[in-house]
């Protein structure tokens, strides 16, 4: 999963082999030992913990995945946000999930409460791109030409931060 084996994890290394690690030396979440199903997470208090993917995506088409959970029901909550030319972001608010760009658009509806784990997907490719939740896919929608510089997991960019487990970044 690219997660250290224990403590603070101020990397969360790419195992893709593109070194698109995701970094935070000041405040770091942590590995919650055992959390989905007997493996780690990476445990985001909601105070100030950040990971920064500083190297992000040059240009569309991309993709974004997460397997996540909200602990404390917060809404809105931001999975995924970005830097660069106009804003991108993964948004939970009851009872569905938003990816937010140029257009909002609804990712899917949450069948279940949203401390629960799910799955993500954003496929961002202008007028073609859409995205899915725990398989079934939302309503598609215009992204514009934006493409994220940096990705900011746990937080809105550094101003707002959010009480998150990630299971799995892709």
């Amino acid at each position: 999963t690219g997660l250290p084996a224990a403590g603070s994890i101020t990397q969360w290394s790419d195992t893709s082999g593109n070194a698109r690690h995701a970094t935070e030396a000041t405040n770091p979440p942590t590995v919650q030992d055992a959390a989905l199903n007997g493996y780690d997470v990476a445990r985001f208090d909601g105070t100030n913990d950040t990971l920064v993917l500083a190297t992000g995506f040059t240009a569309q088409p991309y993709s974004f995945a997460v397997v996540a959970r909200d602990r404390t029901g917060v809404t809105p909550a931001y999975f995924w946000a970005r830097t660069g030319d106009g804003q991108c972001a993964l948004v939970k608010s009851n009872p569905s999930l938003f990816v937010i760009s140029s257009t909002n658009r609804v990712v899917g509806a949450m069948a279940t409460a949203f401390t629960d784990w799910f799955m993500a997907t954003v496929i961002v490719n202008g007028a073609a791109s859409y995205g899915s939740l725990n398989g079934t896919a939302g309503s598609p929608g215009n992204a514009g030409s934006a493409h994220p510089t940096s990705v900011d997991l746990g937080s809105l960019v550094g101003a707002a931060w959010f009480p998150l487990d990630y299971a799995a970044v892709v």
